[in-house]
């Protein structure tokens, strides 16, 4: 834009706020108009709204928070912390906003920082009942049961009549061993409160800490009354009785009442059909055709059977039907059904040609059929085009936002290209679709527990299973949540009810209770069944790395040493073993010793990718950085395009400072899969940072866009620097207030701190961060940062 087009720009903008008043008066009936859609339930609206106050002033809190709780109302619970942290950090005295980063944080059994939030809002407002309970939930969380107490009697004496506050009298009672108190406190709310559904719920939690599953049965059915309609009740109580009182009559005779009172409800049809076939396979599929009798034209209900019967191995009878099907109905979308399933049997059975084309038939009348568009993004993915299953993904879901399926399959496909936080999100999206969808459900739980939050990883499973009649994947996922919880006594319940079903391999019964013993610190005993699981399944890595762990933990190195040579003599093609020897022999300091490893297991197999990076790191560990890189090079000779190999080359290539090398590196990547986020975060770096042109700087901030809410905390700086160095210093500072809550401990994010602060004319604190930085580079021994400061202290003066 040249200087004229500019000035005429200003002078219209100026003109523009002339007639409509000030910017903070605009922004403001943003805010203001976006409440109202808000209170009216019309999200999407309210969404946009905040959006353009803070186009308007982006300095404003309140848009941020309301997106916040918008957020939360999705369960976008990344979205919501993103929201809520820039929220504080552009207003510290926000007491709605630290109410909700402090649950945030305490749910993430994060206390320290949920205390501190917990702190500012009662040093702002000592008689905030809402922060009282935050204080009181965090001692609670902690077993400091006195303390919660005083928080309790303070919040109880403000507001004595607050539901909340009673149901977490209870919560402490409970908590603190005085059971008999905290059931009759809970009964007495019930009495006064009867149509408190949140009263129910915590009931049937303590209910079934105490093992009182009738009583579960009988609080389900006052549910029921109150609820007749809500199939989630009808579900919970008859997986209580199916699953735990082992009343399978009753449980039947309770969802075939609620089909009968809603018969449209299908959904319910395919658990009653789902609950029979857990007793008997042929009961089920008999109650099925009888659904399918009285309503000969759901397709949801016919296709079940399809499903059903290939579960039953029937797949001859249901590539008749099929194909029966496919010749009667045309190009309806019944037949369109049809093909999509037989080209889901063929793929199974190794016939791609045939899958494509079946799929293609489909989409060449109908290009927006999202099953067609599922199915051919499962094939794609099946040969490894993942750009091509990603666009099929995405045009699925923009015609069906809420297909699980699309969804589940877009987090593999982002996963699969080294997309993590892509990934991550959109297996969030596809369990907020369908919270019992099994591949999603293990995915956040694996995440949940990463993040310390065993509590929520345990109830995203619990809910799963009660959809699920194939639990044992769910049942595994379980157990090593209450592992990571140290649950021992809930870990033996599950390792028992997985046993009592017969279909888990006794290799991977001996595994699980080899880590249970290992988190005992029973380690004899982990070690006799961690080799007990290698005795029939030698290529079980996680029980030879059990065997690692608990030896170690007795100081046997050499007894050891003596098993894992004999394990890898009897069985030398078992390629993974080499791995983990190196690793023990690198911790044990005999880094020759650890090569001499990997160089047996390469020899193996010279397309072992994890034996290139495991070497490569042991010369880098010995100071031998152009022989990592080699090393590397041979990798690539052997997998040519492996992206994994390609990015640790242009790390090393960064690490000696052959820059372009480094660049060329990364962007060979990019130009395989644009979507890998590590790559994407490291270019954006060297582009600001080595190759600092404005085109650069320009590309640089388009590429780190999508990390403007990311929870990771290097992307988030990235982001941040990429804004101050565009100038945008509004936007870069909540992202690197961000960034540094998540992770304080890395030098650099200080430093872009200190240039931030310093550009935004606030000497005191570009000093104190300035000085940070500059400590902890010198601890860490950081040359290249110690002389990016002393460049910056030389051009600032500072």
């Amino acid at each position: 834009m040249n200087k004229f087009k500019k000035t005429v720009l200003a002078s219209v903008l100026a003109l523009a706020m002339v007639g409509c008043g000030s910017a903070e008066d605009s922004a403001a009936n943003f805010v203001e108009s976006g409440n109202t859609f808000l209170e009216d339930g019309n999200v999407e609206r309210a969404r946009v709204q905040y959006r353009n106050a803070l186009q308007i002033d982006p300095r404003l809190a309140e848009p941020y928070y309301r997106l916040a709780l918008i957020d939360e109302k999705s369960q976008n619970w990344r979205g919501m912390y993103a929201n809520l942290s820039t929220a504080e950090a552009l207003n510290p005295e926000y007491t709605e906003v630290l109410i909700k980063l402090g649950q945030m944080y305490l749910l993430s059994n994060v206390f320290d920082e949920a205390m501190k939030r917990a702190e500012q809002v009662l040093a702002l407002e000592p008689d905030n009942i809402e922060g009282l309970a935050l204080m009181a939930t965090i001692y609670i969380r902690q077993e400091n049961f006195g303390s919660a107490s005083v928080e309790l009697d303070k919040a109880l004496a403000l507001a004595p009549d607050d539901l909340n506050i009673r149901m977490l009298e209870v919560t402490l009672l409970n908590e603190r061993g005085d059971r008999q108190r905290a059931m009759e406190a809970m009964e007495k709310l019930i009495d006064l409160h009867p149509d408190a559904s949140p009263l129910y719920l915590q009931y049937l939690t303590m209910l079934e800490q105490r093992r009182r599953y009738e009583d579960m049965s009988k609080v389900y059915q006052k549910l029921a009354e109150m609820y007749p309609e809500e199939r989630w009740v009808v579900q919970s109580h008859a997986q209580l009785l199916n699953g735990v009182l082992r009343r399978h009559d009753d449980a039947m005779q309770t969802l075939a009442a609620f089909v009968e009172r809603n018969p449209d409800d299908v959904e319910a049809k395919l658990l009653h059909v789902g609950l029979a076939r857990t007793v008997n396979s042929a009961q089920g599929v008999s109650l099925l055709d009888s659904y399918i009798e009285q309503y000969p034209n759901s397709t949801e209900l016919r296709f079940a059977r399809v499903e059903v019967l290939l579960a039953d191995g029937r797949t001859e009878e249901v590539i008749q039907d099929l194909n029966r099907l496919i010749e009667t109905e045309g190009q309806s979308e019944l037949a369109s059904m049809a093909r999509v399933s037989l080209a889901g049997i063929r793929a199974r059975a190794g016939d791609l040609d045939a899958a494509n084309r079946l799929v293609n038939e489909v989409l060449g009348y109908s290009s927006d059929d999202v099953p067609a568009l599922i199915m051919r993004a499962r094939l794609s993915m099946q040969q490894q085009r993942l750009d091509d299953a990603t666009t099929d993904l995405r045009l699925a879901i923009r015609n069906n936002p809420d297909s699980d399926e699309a969804l589940v399959l877009l987090a593999q496909a982002y996963a699969m290209s080294g997309s993590q936080q892509l990934a991550a999100d959109t297996f969030r999206r596809a369990l907020t679709a369908n919270p019992q969808n099994q591949a999603a459900a293990l995915a956040v739980a694996e995440t949940h527990v990463r993040n310390g939050d065993i509590e929520r990883a345990e109830q995203v499973l619990t809910t799963a299973m009660l959809g699920s009649t194939d639990v044992n994947s769910l049942l595994q996922a379980q157990l090593q949540v209450r592992l990571a919880g140290q649950n021992w006594e809930g870990s033996r319940e599950i390792i028992e009810r997985l046993r009592q079903t017969g279909e888990v391999l006794p290799a991977e019964m001996a595994l699980l209770s080899g880590q249970m013993h290992l988190g005992m610190q029973n380690y004899t005993s982990a070690i006799e069944e961690f080799e007990l699981a290698l005795s029939q399944e030698p290529g079980m890595i996680s029980a030879l790395q059990g065997l690692v762990n608990a030896h170690l933990a007795l100081n046997q190195l050499d007894e050891l040493l003596a098993y894992m040579n004999n394990h890898l003599e009897k069985n030398p093609d078992q390629i993974g073993a080499y791995g983990v020897k190196a690793t023990l022999l690198r911790n044990q300091q005999d880094l020759e010793a650890a090569k001499a490893t990997v160089q047996q297991g390469l020899s193996m197999r010279s397309d072992w990718v994890p034996g290139y990076s495991l070497l490569a790191s042991l010369h880098i560990q010995g100071g031998d950085p152009e022989i990592a890189i080699d090393t590397y090079k041979r990798g690539l000779a052997e997998v040519p395009e492996d992206n994994m190999l390609t990015m640790q080359l242009a790390s090393a290539y960064y690490t000696v400072g052959n820059y372009d090398a480094a660049k060329a590196a990364y962007e060979e990547v990019l130009s395989r899969n644009p979507d890998v986020e590590p790559v994407i975060n490291n270019l954006a770096v060297m582009l600001l940072d080595n190759y600092g042109t404005d085109a650069n700087k320009r590309r640089a901030l388009e590429m780190v866009e999508r990390f403007r809410d990311s929870d990771q905390p290097y992307f988030l700086d990235t982001y941040a620097w990429a804004q101050i160095n565009a100038g945008n210093y509004q936007l870069a500072f909540p992202a690197l207030s961000r960034a540094i809550s998540l992770d304080s401990s890395v030098p650099v994010f200080h430093f872009h701190m200190a240039v931030l602060q310093h550009r935004m004319e606030d000497s005191s604190r570009a000093q104190e961060a300035l000085n940070r930085a500059e400590q902890m580079a010198r601890e860490a021994n950081d040359q290249r940062l110690m002389q990016r400061i002393d460049k910056f202290k030389q051009e600032t003066g500072i």
